[in-house]
């Protein structure tokens, strides 16, 4: 049993709830995106040897796991921003929470 800490799953909203606010997004993040970004963490953990998920299990599976699921502005299109470049950086804009 993997343990996912209340603090990595407010990260993970935070970053979902981020998606659906960015203008260069039209369709960010729902809520089975963020289960499903939960239980990749999760996997993640328990392949590196750990019963418990940190912020960097959330992080490196993040964009293989959400920007299929992005729908972009059409302008973000046109200027040749990918759906992982834009999650990215919004991944980067988010603080990331100490896990004890």
């Amino acid at each position: 049993k993997v343990i996912c800490a209340d603090a990595v799953l407010d990260y993970i909203i935070q970053i979902a709830e981020a998606t659906r606010k960015d203008e260069r997004i039209s369709l960010g993040i729902s809520p089975r995106g963020c289960i499903a970004l939960t239980e990749a963490a999760m996997a993640n953990a328990l392949f590196s040897g750990r019963d418990y998920t940190l912020p960097d299990d959330v992080q490196k599976l993040a964009v293989h796991v959400l920007a299929h699921r992005l729908v972009l502005d059409r302008r973000s299109g046109v200027r040749g921003e990918s759906r992982s470049s834009i999650l990215t950086s919004i991944i980067r804009e988010i603080k990331v929470p100490a896990v004890s």
